[in-house]
């Protein structure tokens, strides 16, 4: 009966976690945003004024209608003609900074011996100094696809049998207050937000695509000659590791968050050759479990297996059976038991095991661990590769 009842119990959460992904709102990325403005600017420059537009999403994959937050038509007196459109970015239900944001495409047009559409960045807009990107250091921070979803929407709006050259200049307001908040300061894109967006729509919570701004972030220290890269669960831990290591040029902290295999494979295979891991107990102690994604819901801290760590070592019976019973990482790293120094350096040294795997000696591995009062406590290192 209780086993039926187990599995009852099992297909409703189920169920319901069904359901809570349904509820999921997807977004629309800024650079859905940039190309619906384009659009409506086009529109509104040859008099038509739309609430709402009709855009391709990238790859054939489909299209989107997008609400219109505001239409300045060209006004007669001004000597170059230009029209101006705003979108309001929608994240859905996805935690992004740039929810909200304001993001505008003024249009300038002009007959041509043949179409050209030049895209710049206005006020808002960030401008990249580094290389490692995908643009080009100078230009504007607005990514291929939605350059090419902004020239596409452009061109199918102007009218037939002529030619046309068309400036678009995209801008955010506060984009320079936003990206404060994102990780441009440190990829060297300076006054603004980047305008991004491979699919066209946010999927909330995605992993793949943090695992991909993580793989940016490693891709633009590893172009700039960078040979260590610091991969931390946070900004908490960024921060320790950033005072620990004062000679490291910023873009080589990474943080790479509940990602802990990902982001190390990636570090192995651009060729860094020291790899630093930085963090707390309660992930030091996944990492020896070798959870390759560490988050909570993913899976719980295993004390039973770290029991078995600590028993295997010689650990009294009263500390095993304390750890296997224990809340969590915390109420064992702050318990002061006497056996508590000797297990976490057997879960470092387990940790650090765990990571030469993925790196298969091609680099040097180091991992910081900090106590919950942000004291350093201690390192694990492997030899020179």
């Amino acid at each position: 009966m209780q086993k039926h009842l187990r599995i009852l119990i099992v297909i409703r959460i189920i169920i319901m976690s069904t359901k809570e992904k349904k509820k999921l709102k997807e977004g629309i990325t800024t650079g859905t945003c940039a190309a619906a403005a384009a659009a409506a600017a086009v529109e509104a420059f040859f008099g038509k004024v739309l609430p709402n537009i009709t855009v391709n999403l990238p790859d054939d994959s489909g299209i989107i209608s997008v609400d219109i937050h505001s239409t300045k038509p060209v006004h007669a007196s001004r000597k170059i003609k230009t029209a101006t459109a705003t979108v309001v970015k929608d994240a859905g239900d996805d935690p992004d900074i740039t929810n909200g944001a304001l993001i505008s495409a003024r249009v300038s047009i002009a007959e041509n011996d043949i179409t050209q559409v030049t895209i710049k960045g206005g006020a808002g807009v960030g401008r990249v100094t580094r290389a490692g990107l995908p643009v080009s250091i100078g230009e504007s921070a607005i990514n291929p696809v939605p350059r090419i979803m902004i020239e596409q929407e452009v061109k199918k709006r102007l009218p037939k049998g002529k030619k046309f050259l068309v400036d678009v200049v995209i801008s955010v307001k506060d984009g320079e207050k936003l990206a404060q908040k994102t990780l441009n300061p440190r990829l060297g894109i300076i006054g603004g937000i980047s305008i991004l967006g491979t699919h066209g729509i946010v999927k909330p919570f995605s992993a793949k695509s943090y695992q991909e701004t993580i793989d940016i972030c490693l891709r633009s220290a590893q172009t700039d000659d960078q040979k260590t890269c610091v991969l931390s669960t946070g900004r908490r831990s960024e921060r320790l590791a950033q005072a620990y290591y004062p000679d490291l040029d910023e873009k080589c902290f990474v943080q790479m968050a509940d990602f802990f295999s990902h982001a190390l494979k990636t570090a192995n295979d651009l060729g860094f050759s020291h790899i630093v891991l930085a963090g707390f107990f309660g992930k030091l102690c996944k990492w020896a479990m070798n959870m390759k994604y560490t988050h909570a819901r993913s899976g719980q801290t295993d004390f039973g297996f770290l029991s078995m760590l600590a028993s295997e070592i010689g650990l009294s019976d009263t500390f095993c059976r304390f750890v296997k019973e224990a809340n969590n990482a915390r109420h064992i790293f702050e318990s002061g038991h006497p056996d508590v120094p000797i297990f976490i350096d057997t879960i470092g040294q387990r940790a650090l095991i765990n990571a030469e795997k993925i790196v298969k000696d091609k680099a040097r591995v180091t991992l910081c661990l900090w106590d919950f009062n942000e004291k350093f406590y201690q390192e694990w290192e492997t030899a020179d590769s």
